[in-house]
């Protein structure tokens, strides 16, 4: 009896230590983007403002995706004149025989100086590690080779 009161003293001791809570920061913040979106231009597709930009302006290459890697990575070129911030692009993932294996939108959120490239890295749709890029380097384990196609969306500008 002496025993199990004991214990339950304990218990009830450290209980209250290990339950405590997370804290929980009482302001929000500020949305990730925002200090890019005042003074700032936005190209899409439909655009009819009179700016002298469109979306071939912003061109992509070397895209990669070996199989053990959780991130793919993609060269940006900006052909405008202007810092490129962000970039929001569709891509189609294609097996051997054209067929779609998966799509998905992704914005990437860049600074790109105008005429320059930059490497941008995102997530890859492949959590297993399954599938390789064609143009990737060949691996040990057995892998599915795909090919995307790459639709850019809108791009973002700074404002000068």
């Amino acid at each position: 009896m002496r025993k199990v009161l004991t214990i339950v003293i304990f218990v009830s001791i450290c209980l209250p230590w290990s339950v405590q809570g997370k804290r929980i920061a009482k302001s929000l913040p500020s949305p990730k983007d925002s200090k890019h979106l005042a003074g700032s231009v936005t190209i899409r597709v439909d655009d009819s403002s009179d700016e002298d930009y469109s979306l071939s302006d912003v061109s992509f290459a070397g895209y990669d995706k070996p199989a053990t890697s959780n991130k793919e990575t993609i060269f940006i070129t900006n052909g405008t004149d202007r810092t490129l911030r962000a970039v929001n692009v569709s891509i189609d993932y294609l097996d051997a025989n054209g067929r779609q294996l998966h799509s998905r939108t992704v914005m990437l959120e860049v600074e790109i100086p105008g005429g320059q490239t930059r490497m941008a890295t995102f997530k890859s749709w492949d959590t297993q590690g399954s599938f390789r890029y064609a143009g990737s380097r060949k691996s040990r384990k057995e892998t599915y080779i795909y090919t995307i196609k790459l639709k850019p969306l809108w791009y973002r500008l700074d404002k000068n």
